[in-house]
């Protein structure tokens, strides 16, 4: 007996500033979401929500988010009927950044079990 896997196909959007959308563009992204960090939280937020309201119409299953728009983002994201979520550094940020650490936290909030490298 063979079984076979049905794959989805999912879209895969980004929101973050325009260099960082730059700098992830060649990953095949479906949409994306430029946001002006300079704008005010308040506009951030409603833009933010406003897109991922439209996501949810167009079969997104992951969303690339800037790190630094994390707490803005966590405000308006609703993890029960949104895509996953990856937060990743921006080129800014990312000497402060611990990759280890911060993969190990992604597969346990992913997966429920924690690893040890």
């Amino acid at each position: 007996m063979c079984m076979a896997a049905h794959v989805k196909k999912v879209g895969i959007a980004a929101i973050g500033d325009e260099l960082y959308i730059r700098s992830i563009k060649l990953l095949g992204l479906s949409k994306i979401l430029i946001i002006d960090l300079n704008a005010g939280v308040d506009m951030v937020r409603e833009t933010i929500k406003e897109f991922l309201e439209m996501l949810l119409n167009e079969g997104i299953g992951l969303v690339l988010v800037q790190d630094t728009l994390r707490e803005v983002f966590n405000e308006v994201f609703n993890s029960v009927q949104a895509p996953k979520v990856i937060y990743l550094p921006d080129i800014r940020t990312s000497d402060k950044f611990n990759v280890k650490d911060y993969y190990l936290q992604l597969l346990r909030y992913y997966i429920g079990i924690s690893l040890e490298v």
